[in-house]
Formats: C-alpha cells, structure tokens, sequence
C-alpha cells in the first residue's frame, strides 16, 4: 500500500530563514507548521541551550533524529 506524503521538510544551518520561511509556506497552503526545535524544548522542559549544555550535542542530534522519526 502507497502513501501520499505532502509534507515539506527545511533543513538547514541556524539563521538562514527556515523559520520565517516555513511560516510564510504554512499560511499560503493553509497547513500546519511544526518547528522541531520548540518540539524539542517542550517535550524536554528546557531551552535548545540548556540541552546541549547539560547532555552535549550528541544527545541533542540523537533527540532530533528520535523526532523526525517520529514524525
């Protein structure tokens, strides 16, 4: 059985627009926008920061692939 997968994935360095970018393409097709980093901060009650300064960055990239599997 196929699927039809609709979404659109940004991915990119800190800084170069995918927020305000997803929002813009959000509102035009009328569709949810989910930033993965706000996901993140409330899933683990502490800012992007706090996290990579308590657990490191490998704990932060293994959260943020254990989430785009997710969804």
């Amino acid at each position: 059985m196929k699927t039809k997968n609709n979404n659109i994935v940004l991915i990119g360095f800190m800084g170069v627009g995918k927020g305000t970018t997803a929002r813009a393409l959000s509102k035009a097709l009328k569709t949810m926008n989910l930033d993965c980093d706000d996901l993140l901060e409330s899933s683990q009650n502490m800012n992007i920061k706090a996290i990579f300064d308590e657990f490191g960055e490998e704990h932060f990239r293994q959260l943020e692939k254990d989430l785009a599997k997710f969804l």
